[in-house]
């Protein structure tokens, strides 16, 4: 059987931001959605969901390229028509969150024509896709969108998610709005190596939450040692540090998307309360000894105090 291909792709800028669950993300999105030329955001799981089955060995290399690439220009194209448009207020994808919404608003009268591939191809809107865990994972990506991509991955202190996470590990199983890949009857998140999923399906709430964080980590490390992102297409945003200083990360979102930075993202700074101050060092700690004092594994607590101190003293 012959090889799937596939000719052509459009050929414009598409930006994700991407990241642990709880580290930044919403608050990093409506600002990028502000740029000019930046399209209204897209919560993409299908990339997600691409990404992951070609890291568990389902869906080949080449297959999952060409799926990625197809997917975002469908998304494109649409975006581009007006289809798809959110309309709920409170959604964070919701055009009424960006200040460009009357523009997608009057994109629905558009009539779809053959001329509408030349129209993307002059103006060359850049896409905004939101992801989570996709970094650790994103090989694929990198090839597939080359130099068309510019990747936004958002970091915290670990301290902020341990206990969201653990509390949000009860309705895996139970809800259905819940859309993740899980491994056998346990429910293995599909990022947990083999060694630690005995180990994983036998510990609390919290324990689990610290074996996702270490486990999500440890991929991070090896995506980075392959050297796959340059300073171009990869801005690493602490969520520390982007509450303090939004400027600094906007302006060079735009020096990397080579467009003008007109700080249309300021009117959104009251609303989002930004800048604001980060937690103190006591708050920090605080929150550390009381996830630590619920680790009864001493592997667990060991490695999960040392990615800690890594990340206070890498982004403080």
């Amino acid at each position: 059987m012959s090889e799937l291909h596939r000719k052509n792709t459009y050929k414009n800028r598409t930006i994700f931001i991407d990241g642990m669950w709880r580290c930044g993300k919403s608050l990093l999105t409506p600002l990028v959605g502000a740029l000019d030329n930046v399209d209204k955001v897209k919560f993409d799981y299908h990339s997600e969901w691409i990404s992951v089955l070609n890291f568990l060995g389902k869906i080949d290399l080449n297959t999952t390229k060409i799926l990625l690439n197809m997917y975002s220009d469908l998304t494109t194209y649409n975006n581009f028509l007006g289809r798809e448009i959110n309309i709920r207020p409170k959604d964070d994808s919701g055009i009424f969150k960006n200040p460009k919404s009357l523009n997608y608003l009057l994109r629905i009268f558009k009539d779809d024509t053959s001329d509408i591939s030349k129209e993307i191809e002059i103006k060359k809107p850049i896409q905004l896709i939101n992801t989570h865990n996709v970094f650790q994972i994103s090989e694929p990506l990198v090839e597939s969108f080359n130099e068309r991509l510019l990747f936004l991955r958002c970091v915290r202190n670990p301290v902020y998610n341990i206990l969201d996470w653990a509390e949000y590990f009860e309705k895996v199983g139970e809800d259905p709005r819940e859309m993740n890949f899980y491994l056998g009857k346990k429910q293995i998140p599909w990022f947990v190596s083999q060694d630690n999923q005995d180990l994983f399906a036998s510990v609390s709430l919290i324990e689990k939450a610290a074996i996702m964080y270490i486990e999500l980590e440890s991929l991070s490390e090896k995506i980075e040692s392959k050297k796959i992102f340059n300073k171009k297409n990869l801005l690493v945003i602490p969520f520390e540090k982007l509450t303090k200083d939004p400027n600094f990360f906007m302006s060079e979102i735009c020096k990397r998307l080579d467009i003008t930075n007109d700080k249309s993202y300021q009117k959104l700074y009251k609303k989002l309360k930004l800048p604001r101050p980060s937690n103190s060092i006591d708050e920090n700690k605080a929150l550390k000894d009381k996830i630590i004092q619920k680790i009864e594994n001493h592997s667990i607590k060991n490695n999960l105090e040392n990615l800690i101190s890594i990340y206070e003293s890498k982004y403080s």
